[in-house]
């Protein structure tokens, strides 16, 4: 079992998890871990096993998810390192 396995108490080399597991670790109410994993679910990033249990939907070494975050996550990147040129730019002219 590897190291966030262990910690997570997660099973298996797929790592699934139930919504109790999940609203203990992160002390979100049961009904809303619930909505949000469906609502994930609809966008192909989860999926949930035969014994009702979580995953994430695998492309690879990498989660769907992941692969569909990372553009919004350079764009902020961007976004921020921009912001910051600007305010040095404006620092330096005053």
């Amino acid at each position: 079992m590897n190291e966030a396995a262990r910690i997570y108490a997660l099973d298996g080399e797929e790592l699934s998890v139930s919504i109790s597991r999940i609203s203990e670790l992160t002390s979100i109410p049961r009904e809303t871990v619930r909505r949000k994993l469906i609502g994930m679910r609809r966008k192909g990033w989860v999926e949930q096993d035969e014994n009702g249990r979580w995953k994430f939907v695998m492309d690879g070494n990498q989660s769907v998810a992941a692969k569909e975050v990372k553009p919004l996550e350079t764009r902020s990147l961007t976004r921020m390192m921009n912001l910051v040129d600007a305010i040095n730019k404006q620092l330096k002219c005053n």
